[in-house]
């Protein structure tokens, strides 16, 4: 089959869905093979057989530049996968970790991972920002790394009463100023003595905008009583990861490839103790009304018949959850096609699309 210059010209300069970068790089590659072809380059074949190995060399240059940017880009956010949703953090009793496919995570969240790529430096510390992702519902995971060229203890529990106290603290809100529960896990694959690789899991109270980010707020502790240095990091919300509603009874559910949002209308009321307070150290106010959330059971099941236990019994299979009002909120700890979930259950009902 011959080729028409032209029309693979015309292709080239046609909008596609592939990165910008690409499209730039294949344009260049095809306009330097063309004039190579108008110049006087000496060549002692005709001009046919010359003609011919241009277009040759044109579709080798293609395939060889989709399939480096492709590996790029899988190779640029493999470790991150791995860490967040993969088996760079541990499992344990009850929280079981699996391999993840980087083909098929590509597919589910790659375009909408931030690679971030702050650097802040406070005291001896550096801490590297390198990748986050985030879903509609505000669910969100960040990687972070921490070095310190005198070395880094291995340990997350201090204790004050001992005169114990952390080197350096992380918390999270939004752009609007909602503070955010978080948990961070370590990638200890990736330990050295100088060198910590972390996720925060994070999960909200309340609705996250649209078109909020989330701002990453890190404080060196000179004691335990007296801050040091701080920085702020913002990771803007150019694009979130989109979820699926699923309905039964009368709960309702959205799901992302990152993390689940449940509604409970009809959990029960518990009013507080007469004369109870709110934790004093607890930046999260305690609602005049709490309500019981109770999850039992939580189980996606897939189209091929295989599950995703989150919650049942003593698996508890998410890496960080929240509840306020009538709301309750999951980071997955893998990730989640969505298009294949045939139905959830949770607490014995089930819910469909």
């Amino acid at each position: 089959m011959g080729i028409d210059e032209n029309k693979l010209y015309e292709a080239f300069r046609r909008e596609a869905d592939i990165p910008p970068e690409l499209q730039q790089r294949l344009g260049r590659t095809y306009e330097q093979l063309r004039q190579l072809g108008r110049t006087g380059w000496e060549n002692p074949t005709p001009h046919k057989t010359t003609s011919r190995w241009i277009k040759t060399l044109l579709v080798a240059a293609v395939i060889m530049s989709l399939l480096t940017v492709t590996a790029f880009a899988v190779g640029v956010h493999t470790g991150f996968i791995k860490s967040a949703f993969g088996t760079g953090v541990s499992s344990r009793e009850g929280y079981e970790r699996v391999d993840v496919d980087p083909d098929l995570a590509e597919n589910l969240i790659g375009e909408y991972i931030a690679q971030v790529g702050t650097v802040v430096e406070l005291g001896d510390f550096t801490f590297t920002i390198d990748s986050a992702v985030m879903d509609q519902n505000g669910l969100a995971c960040i990687r972070y790394t921490v070095e310190n060229p005198n070395g880094l203890e291995a340990k997350d529990i201090y204790y004050a009463e001992r005169g114990e106290f952390p080197p350096y603290t992380l918390v999270y809100e939004t752009e609007q100023g909602q503070i955010l529960s978080d948990e961070t896990l370590e990638d200890e694959t990736l330990r050295s003595e100088t060198r910590r690789t972390f996720v925060a899991y994070i999960s909200p109270f309340a609705p996250v905008a649209a078109d909020e980010g989330l701002v990453m707020v890190i404080t060196l502790w000179l004691d335990a009583e007296t801050a040091g240095p701080a920085a702020q990091v913002s990771i803007p919300a150019e694009a979130k990861v989109g979820a699926l509603t699923f309905t039964g009874g009368n709960l309702r559910a959205s799901v992302s490839p990152i993390g689940i949002e449940i509604g409970m209308p009809d959990a029960e009321a518990i009013l507080p103790q007469e004369g109870a307070q709110a934790d004093p150290a607890s930046p999260v106010p305690t609602p005049d009304i709490s309500y019981n959330l109770k999850i039992n059971e939580l189980r996606i099941v897939y189209t091929d018949g295989s599950e995703y236990v989150v919650i049942d019994g003593g698996s508890y299979n998410a890496s960080k959850g929240s509840a306020h009002d009538k709301t309750l909120r999951f980071v997955f700890n893998r990730l989640v096609d969505t298009d294949s979930i045939e139905t959830l259950v949770i607490n014995g009902v089930q819910l469909s699309k």
